[in-house]
């Protein structure tokens, strides 16, 4: 795989990235420090950019750049994007404004679905389920929230003590999407069975933001709260065995956890310079009956420090390839790593690719195919060399 096009599709430190499913087009959406979407069609002609028609330094492909999270600043940075598992057209985003926002590209509207009361609650992540109608949220206060598209209902769980929880997955096997796992600055990698963590009874969110008394009143559509005690009270409780089905610590804190496509697989990465990578699938099968297994452990920089974007390692989501994931490097590369732990390839090009690739995506359609961005802006596709 080479750079086959590379452009600044943001004007703003890339936070978040998603490929969308298009098979035509290589069209990647790219989340940025101030609330900015920007769109990128990376194989378009370049002369299709009439943006930047006049610019000498435009590279490749055409872009646009859209503001579904306002005012433009650092509060409403875009934590994750995802689009929706049932109408490709719409973009999920969670932004460090508190909110998570819907865009339609057939209507052209942006729609606030989620909000908490305290805009100083950042949300870090998010997570939809296979059918599309299930969210869960994480958030820096250390929160679960989860949001049913159907219903409307709105609930959170502090599950931890104010420590941030930097990355929910949904398991998105068939029969297994109660499972989620979460990765958190309490050092933990935990699975959750989330058919017991609701049954945590919540009450009205009454805690406002920053902006006086009228802020401490329920905005609608209010979000039902369980706090830390309650949390703590349930899981030692009879009923609340299996809730926390298991966990793992880690030396540092874990920045990030995802299931695989299949369902069977997790890989974390941790500020102890390690990717870990657990295979779960006989655990689960078993009934968790078995013990929680040990990971395989790949030695890996994750110290990017405070001017990059976390690492977070991305598995592949085409359901035709081996299992995989990509992972920036602070050597400047983009890592394709096996789910054994072995280095498939070491993606670099030191005459265009000058940075670190902190954030990254693959297609989930088509193989050989992956993106990667960096604290300027700029983004790069990888792909087979043209013929």
């Amino acid at each position: 795989m080479v750079v086959r096009s590379r452009a600044k599709v943001s004007r703003e430190r890339i936070y978040s990235m998603a490929y969308h499913p298009e098979k035509t087009k290589d069209l990647i959406f790219v989340g940025d420090k101030h609330g900015q979407l920007g769109i990128w069609d990376a194989l378009a002609p370049s002369e299709e950019n009439e943006e930047d028609k006049y610019d000498d330094t435009r590279e490749g492909g055409r872009y646009w750049r859209l503001q579904p999270h306002w005012p433009r600043s650092p509060k409403t940075s875009i934590s994750c994007i995802k689009f929706s598992p049932t109408d490709a057209h719409s973009v999920f985003t969670t932004s460090y404004d508190s909110t998570l926002r819907v865009t339609s590209f057939t209507s052209g509207q942006s729609t606030e679905l989620f909000s908490l009361a305290s805009t100083s609650t950042l949300l870090t992540s998010f997570d939809i389920a296979p059918r599309g109608n299930e969210i869960w949220i994480s958030d820096a206060d250390g929160g679960l929230s989860f949001l049913d598209l159907r219903e409307g209902s709105r609930s959170r769980r502090q599950v931890n003590a104010k420590l941030k929880i930097g990355c929910v997955s949904i398991n998105p096997a068939a029969g297994r999407s109660h499972f989620i796992c979460t990765a958190s600055n309490d050092l933990s990698l935990k699975i959750w069975d989330v058919r017991k963590l609701m049954l945590i009874e919540t009450g009205a969110l009454v805690e406002g933001d920053d902006d006086g008394p009228s802020s401490l009143k329920v905005k609608p559509p209010p979000v039902l709260e369980a706090d830390h005690e309650a949390v703590t009270d349930f899981l030692s409780s009879k009923p609340g065995r299996g809730c926390i089905l298991g966990q793992f610590e880690h030396k540092y804190s874990v920045s990030s956890a995802f299931w695989d496509p299949r369902g069977r697989k997790i890989v974390t990465t941790c500020y102890d310079d390690n990717l870990r990578i657990w295979n779960l699938d006989a655990w689960l099968s078993s009934g968790e009956k078995l013990k929680f297994p040990r990971p395989i452990q790949k030695a890996h920089n994750c110290q990017t420090g405070r001017w990059l974007t976390v690492l977070k390692a991305q598995w592949s989501q085409n359901p035709n390839e081996p299992s995989h994931f990509t992972v920036g490097s602070m050597d400047q590369s983009l890592d394709v790593i096996a789910y054994n732990g072995e280095e498939i390839v070491r993606l670099a090009d030191r005459s265009k690719v000058t940075a670190v690739q902190a954030v990254t995506a693959s297609h989930p359609c088509i193989a050989e195919r992956a993106v990667s961005g960096n604290a300027s802006g700029r983004c790069i596709l990888w792909g087979p060399p043209e013929d």
